[in-house]
């Protein structure tokens, strides 16, 4: 028996072998965000489990990746769709993440006249086409069996360009090519929320701005990335340490213009003229394990400046006591609990203020730099712990699992 096929069968054996009710987190990864829950929900004894059918370009996996690199994208996709009974046989709560199912439908390509005889353009459509229909199949399915469905959406997969540029006079939308958010994307994505909707999914986001279009009994949950590990910088602000002589400041883009990557370079590059004696680095394309490692030892990241929210990247820099600057757009802040509004520690920045910002901090003192260093550690030991989001989420599920025995 291959390593794969025996990672499968170890999977499966102990899943079978832990009590119901069973949850399940698919079918990504991303950020780390969905093992994070997994995990924490087996530490507070429930039997949760990770399954990923998608390679993660950062190297974050899940307790099952399916993924094999000598598949061809065939095999890769009747792989998946044959898994779906499986799963749906498994678990009694399935949490889909990074707003997709099982079935992983994709984006079908605009139409174009001058296109349609094109075979890559057929074979996209199709794939489209089926893999839509394949999710309709697996919502029917897992509803008739009266499982408890929930999906989190973590930003683009829910965000839409035209609602974007209608509700926000700033946002990602205004900043990138047509490419980014498509008038077929934007449509596609309303078409699958009211699928989700239509089938009985909860949904959740972890970006506040998401909740302007998703349902309206949709919350919003923290990221739960940061872990149980990081050791908070300068956090007294009075200790021995001899403060650095020169500061690190990081930016680590997933996608320069939606991240306002070249502000930042800018801004950086005019004080560094200026006289203002800093090192910047710029973490791109790097492994999460090797980027970690570069944010825990920086003084300050900046994060995102058009999202309207800050990202895992930032959680896994304030949870190192690493402060952050970020452009939080206000409006947003209604749908987050109270508490965390009045708590959030993030410097909150436009890209026509960047420059003056980045001034001030770095013209701030060792005692300054430590405070906001602890301010970031407290908050997300608070907001961002792993074992609170699954604590609510564990009751969550128990109330819907009632709910279906009762209807049984």
């Amino acid at each position: 028996m291959s390593d794969r096929g025996r990672k499968h069968k170890e999977f499966w054996r102990e899943v079978h072998r832990s009590p119901r009710p069973r949850i399940v987190h698919v079918p990504r990864n991303i950020g780390g965000n969905a093992k994070g829950l997994s995990d924490a929900m087996r530490s507070l004894g429930a039997s949760s489990f990770s399954i990923s059918f998608a390679r993660d370009s950062y190297g974050f996996s899940a307790d099952l990746d399916t993924v094999d690199d000598a598949d061809s994208i065939m095999v890769s996709e009747f792989r998946r769709f044959a898994m779906i009974p499986r799963i749906l046989a498994a678990f009694d709560v399935i949490h889909y993440n990074a707003g997709l199912t099982i079935s992983m439908p994709s984006t079908p390509p605009p139409f174009m006249l001058r296109r349609l005889v094109s075979p890559s353009y057929l074979m996209r459509l199709a794939h489209s086409l089926l893999t839509s229909f394949m999710e309709v199949v697996e919502l029917t399915l897992a509803r008739s069996n009266k499982l408890q469905l929930f999906v989190t959406f973590q930003g683009d997969d829910a965000r839409q360009g035209d609602e974007s540029r209608r509700l926000f006079e700033e946002s990602i939308a205004r900043h990138v090519g047509d490419e980014y958010y498509s008038t077929a994307s934007d449509r596609f994505k309303r078409r699958r929320i009211r699928r989700l909707e239509r089938h009985g999914v909860r949904m959740f986001a972890l970006n506040p701005d998401l909740l302007h279009v998703l349902p309206d009994d949709a919350h919003f949950i923290p990221y739960t990335n940061a872990g149980t590990t990081g050791a908070a910088k300068n956090r007294t602000g009075t200790d021995s340490v001899a403060p650095p002589t020169k500061l690190k400041i990081v930016h680590a883009p997933s996608h320069r213009a939606a991240k306002g990557t070249d502000v930042v370079e800018a801004a950086l590059y005019e004080l560094q003229s200026e006289g203002f004696d800093f090192e910047f680095i710029l973490v791109e394309n790097t492994p999460n394990s090797k980027a970690r490692r570069v944010i825990e030892g920086a003084d300050l990241l900046v994060d995102q400046l058009y999202a309207g929210w800050y990202g895992g990247v930032a959680v896994e820099a304030m949870n190192a006591g690493v402060p952050v600057m970020c452009y939080i757009r206000e409006n947003d802040l209604d749908f987050i609990p109270p508490e965390m509004r009045r708590d959030l520690p993030v410097m909150n920045v436009t890209a026509e203020i960047l420059k003056v910002e980045l001034a001030k901090f770095l013209s701030s003192t060792h005692e300054e730099r430590g405070r906001m260093s602890e301010r970031c550690r407290e908050f997300v030991e608070v907001w961002h712990s792993s074992t609170g989001v699954a604590g609510e989420l564990l009751s969550t599920y128990r109330v819907g699992l009632m709910r279906s025995d009762q209807m049984r």
